[in-house]
């Protein structure tokens, strides 16, 4: 009798778990629950991050990127199958598919994150080829082809986009994106020493001077003093969309030192960004020039920075 009762002892603890073992079930409608959840709520997440219309550097769109990369057919094809199996629970297989289809299922949802990543934060990199369009055309000029060094921080980017990989898409963005920034920024100077002599139409000011700065002695030039940082203009919207640019002013200095006039000598090609520069020129407050060691009326240029790190008149 006590053979017999360790036999059955035995043959229960090697038996396959009851397929309808509430835990087993649990897990399942939990899975099911989220699963749901996720291929609802995630795509409709997404196409909320950029205007639909826009495209990256690829010429695709959000939804473009959705349709490929997130709970695509072929993915949800692979879940199901997983899940179809793990519903049975009749043998070890069967039971390790649970998990393969959690796997599938966590794979699909940090890939849809990548994706977002890439269109909401890794910016303007997505969209460099329009930042560095809009800059020539917004200083009137041809636009030349991309700088090399633009195209080798482009190419790896692409290759990783193509099979999917977001997160590595995502780790070498930056570099992109200082290779943007440093093109526009040595194009800003170039712009700026051909326009040195050129006449510009002035926009007169439109807030009261603050007290007169008095000159230093010999001063030839017009200086600039105090005034307003720069980052207290950053607009938001540009902050948002992670935009930098210089903007280069041209200023009249009267001899009290009010920044009466200023014109735009180098657009940075945002217009918001340009817009604040001018905000910050009604701000700034500034020392004449003198000639004889007398305060006279002159121009002075600047380079009004809006950098996400670091901002500032130059």
């Amino acid at each position: 009798m006590k053979r017999l009762a360790l036999l059955a002892l035995l043959l229960a603890a090697c038996s396959p778990p009851d397929p309808t073992d509430p835990a087993h079930a649990a897990r399942l409608a939990e899975f099911d629950a989220e699963y749901a959840r996720a291929t609802r709520e995630i795509p409709a997440t997404l196409r909320a991050t950029v205007e639909p219309t826009a495209r990256d550097m690829r010429g695709r769109t959000i939804e473009d990127d959705i349709a490929r990369w997130v709970f695509s057919e072929q993915s949800r094809r692979g879940i199901d199958n997983y899940r179809r199996l793990a519903n049975k629970n009749e043998s070890e297989a069967e039971r390790a598919a649970y998990n393969l289809a959690v796997e599938l299922f966590n794979a699909e949802v940090a890939r849809a994150w990548q994706v977002r990543f890439y269109w909401s934060k890794q910016l303007p990199a997505a969209f460099w080829r329009r930042y560095w369009q809009v800059f020539f055309e917004a200083n009137g000029i041809p636009v030349p082809a991309p700088e090399p060094r633009l195209l080798v921080a482009e190419a790896p980017i692409l290759a990783a986009l193509e099979i999917g990989d977001f997160a590595r898409a995502n780790s070498l963005a930056p570099a992109l994106n200082a290779a943007l920034r440093d093109s526009i920024a040595d194009a800003t100077s170039r712009l700026s020493k051909e326009r040195k002599t050129a006449r510009f139409l002035f926009a007169p000011r439109k807030t009261p001077c603050g007290k007169p700065v008095p000159p230093a002695p010999r001063q030839k030039r017009a200086k600039f003093v105090d005034g307003e940082t720069v980052e207290t203009f950053y607009p938001q919207a540009a902050l948002k969309r992670h935009e930098e640019g210089s903007t280069v002013l041209r200023m009249r200095i009267d001899r009290s030192g009010c920044a009466t006039a200023v014109a735009i000598v180098v657009h940075s090609g945002i217009r918001e960004l340009d817009a604040a520069a001018v905000q910050w020129f009604e701000a700034a407050r500034f020392s004449p020039a003198t000639l004889a060691s007398e305060p006279v009326e002159s121009e002075l240029d600047m380079k009004v920075h809006f950098k996400l790190e670091e901002s500032g008149p130059e």
